[in-house]
């Protein structure tokens, strides 16, 4: 099994649908995130994490909270993965297998990053392979509860029901374009002043970014989550950094404030790529999260991103790591 946290990542393609590039000179941009950071290299994959907490601070995953599984889209609207959450690197495949059994019949709340996107029923179909060189979750079907024996809509993560509801996130893409180029440009900014760009190779260039979701949360404060890359196009070693961003609105001054990010960079086929699949409020304390799913080429893994408090999250948790 090959672990990101202990393995370089193998080839990805990048994604690059729905992409505004902004180029901002960030010398005139004043560093306004001073967080202590790894150094992120461009001539080998690196990864920096800022903001409230890193992998090191993260908690176990709450089946109060949260419910007892993570239901991941397995490829198409009736295809599921069943990501088991108490598993990690060290304890995948140990023990006697898990009882998804249990779980048939069970109604889920499907959600996709624009917001829910209706009720289903799981139906688990094979236990997975957790022991050997790939792995994979255990896999599913799930049909539709508010269409009966109908495919749901597009979605893309699951919650047992009652576990969580959405907090739905507007495409900063599907704007108008003047008010598209200002929030892109609002995101670069914040992005240009990120402490820990050590990755000179990429100073200067134009940032792209490639998603950006914009919500608002319970107390008032607008949140954008945003994926933004800069790439240094050498036909003989192309290499990119990808910034993993989320953004909060200063209810007091109306500053947009980086509060959190993670930096990777490397080759370009050889960086890890995360991307937002939906943001949720957990339970009945209501508690902000982002579902992230993390590309390394030849598998991947899932992470929650949490607010801990105004302008501050963390990574809560993260799965398992699946795949060759």
């Amino acid at each position: 099994m090959r672990s990101p946290s202990r393995a370089r990542p193998w080839a990805r393609a990048a994604r690059t649908i729905g992409a505004l590039v902004v180029l901002v000179a960030p010398t005139l941009i004043s560093a306004g995130c001073d967080r202590a950071s790894s150094a992120a290299s461009a001539d080998a994959t690196g990864a920096t994490a800022q903001g409230a907490g890193d992998r090191a601070g993260e908690s176990a995953w709450d089946d109060a909270g949260a419910g007892p599984v993570l239901i991941v889209d397995g490829g198409n609207e009736t295809e599921a993965a069943i990501v088991l959450p108490h598993a990690n690197d060290s304890t995948l495949g140990q023990g006697p297998p898990p009882d998804t059994a249990s779980l048939h019949g069970a109604h889920l709340d499907l959600f996709s990053r624009g917001g829910p996107a209706g009720h289903a029923v799981l139906m688990p179909t094979t236990a997975g392979t957790l022991t050997g060189d790939c792995t994979a979750w255990p896999a599913a079907r799930v049909e539709s509860l508010d269409q009966a024996g109908a495919a749901p809509g597009p979605w893309a993560v699951a919650l047992t029901a009652g576990h969580a509801v959405s907090l739905p996130l507007d495409s900063v893409q599907a704007l108008a374009p003047a008010d598209s180029a200002r929030r892109a440009a609002d995101v670069v900014r914040v992005a240009a002043s990120l402490a820990g760009d050590t990755a000179a190779a990429f100073r200067a260039l134009p940032f792209v970014v490639r998603r950006a979701g914009r919500g608002v949360l319970d107390d008032g404060t607008a949140l954008i989550a945003a994926e933004i890359v800069r790439r240094v196009n050498e036909e003989a070693t192309p290499r990119e950094e990808h910034i993993l961003l989320v953004i909060e609105r200063d209810t007091v001054t109306g500053r947009s404030v980086a509060a959190y990010s993670e930096r990777v960079s490397g080759p370009e086929d050889d960086v890890e790529s995360s991307e937002f699949l939906a943001a949720l409020h957990l339970s009945a304390r209501r508690t902000p999260v982002l579902v992230v799913s993390r590309d390394y080429g030849d598998g991947g893994a899932y992470s929650l991103l949490e607010r801990t408090a105004p302008g501050h999250w963390r990574v809560r948790w993260s799965s398992a790591y699946t795949g060759c």
